[in-house]
């Protein structure tokens, strides 16, 4: 067994970033349990409410103008949940003068179809529609120092951060990595476990979308399959390797070490693995999509139950940097509204920026 090396230095350091990262995952996954167990566990958004309170069938009329997309047209961007009240960059000719673009925050809900809202592109997009909602369900508010308010989230929103990834050298390549790894690596490519064996044969060639290699060597460690593209890896856990007292121990280090590199580490059983295979894969299909930007390889997007004290947000047309300073996780039934914009591929609030997802 390898000796499990120093951690690298982080902010507060690499412990603080783990169990910041575990507290924040665990909370958000107590919450979820307790709301199943009970038969309260959230429908999806589009399932309550309609169109400024109205019916959902109502839909087709908001979007008027003959320049706007049918809501049904893919060229449709929606956004998932966002709470009466949040602030969206919104661009309006500034007073007195048509040539200059003044860039106000509009709260959601007095959004009409033709306002435009920025994107983190640096264009605007056209409002579609505004579909007023009921939600019921996990919601996190993050804040940061230069935020007027707090910006209320669903898990599973999608926020712009600075990556975390630490180590790296000018081609991706990991630092610390032994020599004698490339060949045991190698090695260990040609004796993988059958469980191993049967993920590999649906990650390979990009079938999720992305590229995953396996036995990929990080620092001192070899990962079992590696993604570069959204900073995960996928360990699968034998029974007879991983259940000893001294082997889970070596492995909470060895996610600890990872994790302070800015990696996301996700394990599933071999019975998992082998038995439960598509739910397997729709968890790491899930994880995927935390890319990074393949345009500007220092941003990545990041679920909001997986950020943390310290993550970077991106705010304001300019795309300023700032750092959270406080993360709330409560259970709420609320007012809310979807956006559908047209074509857009994110939305800036006064707080951060959130990718949006097809209609």
């Amino acid at each position: 067994m390898n000796p499990t090396p120093a951690l690298p230095a982080s902010g507060e350091g690499a412990d603080a970033f783990s169990t910041e990262h575990m507290k924040s995952a665990n909370r958000v996954s107590v919450l979820r349990n307790e709301q199943r167990l009970s038969g309260q566990e959230p429908r999806s958004p589009s399932a309550c409410g309609g169109i400024k309170g109205g019916s959902p069938q109502d839909a087709s009329t908001i979007a008027h103008r003959p320049d706007f997309a049918h809501p049904n047209n893919p060229s449709s961007i929606i956004v998932i949940m966002m709470r009466k009240g949040t602030k969206i960059l919104t661009v309006f000719p500034a007073t007195g003068r048509d040539d200059v673009m003044s860039v106000p925050g509009q709260a959601i809900e007095g959004l009409q179809p033709g306002d435009l809202v920025y994107a983190h592109d640096g264009r605007s997009y056209p409002v579609v529609r505004v579909i007023a909602r009921r939600y019921p369900g996990i919601m996190m508010g993050i804040s940061h120092v230069q935020a007027p308010e707090r910006l209320w989230l669903t898990a599973d929103h999608l926020v712009l951060t600075a990556r975390r990834v630490r180590q790296l050298g000018m081609g991706g390549e990991w630092f610390g990595i032994p020599s004698t790894h490339v060949d045991f690596a190698r090695a260990m490519r040609h004796q993988a476990t059958p469980p191993e064996a049967h993920l590999w044969k649906r990650l390979r060639r990009d079938a999720l979308g992305v590229t995953f290699r396996r036995q990929h060597q990080i620092g001192p460690y070899i990962a079992d399959f590696y993604c570069r593209q959204a900073g995960l890896v996928v360990e699968v856990d034998g029974k007879g390797t991983h259940s000893s007292e001294d082997a889970q121990e070596y492995d909470r280090q060895r996610d600890a070490y990872l994790a302070a590199l800015g990696l996301r580490v996700i394990r599933f059983s071999a019975s998992d693995v082998n038995y439960q295979t598509d739910e397997v894969i729709e968890a790491i299909l899930h994880a995927t999509r935390e890319l990074v930007l393949t345009d500007d390889p220092e941003k990545q997007w990041r679920y909001a139950s997986s950020l943390i004290v310290g993550d970077y947000v991106y705010f304001g047309v300019n795309q300023q940097m700032a750092a959270i300073t406080d993360i709330k996780i409560e259970e709420t039934v609320d007012e809310a509204y979807n956006l559908n914009v047209m074509g857009a591929p994110s939305l800036i609030t006064e707080v951060c920026t959130i990718q949006t997802t097809l209609n």
